[in-house]
């Protein structure tokens, strides 16, 4: 019951009484092809993906085209990367429609837009590896973007199957040294230990986690990382509990902790915005020195 009373506060009011609609309909099941928050190397991925090409984009809520860009890529583009670009003002909130192949002249001289009238087509313009349309939430006023997963119907995000973990790694001030749990390895000091973690839905998709946390041998909490929203605070994009990207994800390894080679064990937790948990308790023999 907790749980969900935190969800349901995290839902801005003006989804909780009118419900959006996804940006994309199909008489196909759509897929997710990225999540919110997943490590993009040097930045948090700030929505979803979905992949496809010429599908028609929908605005999730009716709002006004506020703003748009139409050349396929250029010099310092803003948004960085987005190619054609749509953002519809919904009042308090933006809605962002980002890789778009071509959009609907009649739309953009439109002041409002209805929650049915189609005005782009998805493709892969900007920096894009294959065509897909990128979407985000953005409060204004909070200067936050928010896991459109929170607020987006439920039918199209099915998660049947726990995150699995990869490798292991000790973060060296220039590299990451993979480890074998069962092994022994050596520890000269305090260097973070990073972890690979990949959800998948029902298949064989690729997402990043939507909660992480690291526990203590008799339980207690001593790390924790959740997607819901992502905040803009001095000059970085933060989570809830301010930590930057740096602070999370070493490249795409989820980093758990600089301080647990002085742990008799840790458990990691990870979990995606659904589904089932996963859950494993490390005993690593570090060598101390």
């Amino acid at each position: 019951m907790t749980r969900l009373f935190l969800w349901l506060i995290s839902i801005p009011l003006w989804a909780q009484e009118y419900p959006l609609n996804w940006p994309v309909r199909s008489s196909k099941e759509l897929q997710i092809s990225s999540t919110f928050g997943e490590s993009r190397f040097d930045h948090f991925h700030n929505g979803l993906d979905i992949p496809g090409e010429n599908l028609k984009v929908y605005p999730v809520k009716e709002g006004e085209i506020c703003w748009h860009h139409t050349a396929f890529t250029y010099p310092n583009e803003l948004p960085f990367g987005g190619g054609k670009t749509v953002i519809i003002c919904h009042g308090r909130y933006l809605s962002g429609y980002m890789h778009l192949q071509s959009l609907s002249i009649s739309a953009l001289k439109k002041k409002k837009l209805s929650s049915e009238e189609s005005f782009a087509l998805s493709g892969n313009t900007g920096h894009s590896r294959s065509a897909h349309l990128h979407f985000f939430i953005f409060d204004r006023y909070e200067s936050k973007l928010i896991n459109p997963l929170l607020i987006l119907p439920p039918q199209h995000y099915q998660d049947t199957l726990p995150p699995r973990r990869g490798r292991l790694a000790v973060i060296l001030d220039d590299q990451a040294v993979f480890v074998k749990p069962d092994r022994e390895f050596r520890m000269t000091k305090d260097y973070p230990l990073a972890l690979e973690i990949v959800d998948s839905g029902k298949k064989t998709e690729k997402w990043g986690v939507y909660q992480l946390a690291v526990r203590g041998p008799g339980g207690e909490l001593l790390r924790k990382i959740e997607f819901d929203l992502l905040y803009f605070r001095n000059n970085r994009w933060r989570t809830k509990n301010n930590l930057d990207f740096q602070e999370v994800y070493y490249e795409n390894l989820y980093i758990l902790g600089n301080r647990l080679r002085h742990y008799n064990g840790f458990t990691v937790e990870a979990q995606g915005f659904k589904g089932p948990k996963y859950e494993e308790k490390f005993t690593l023999k570090i060598l101390l020195q």
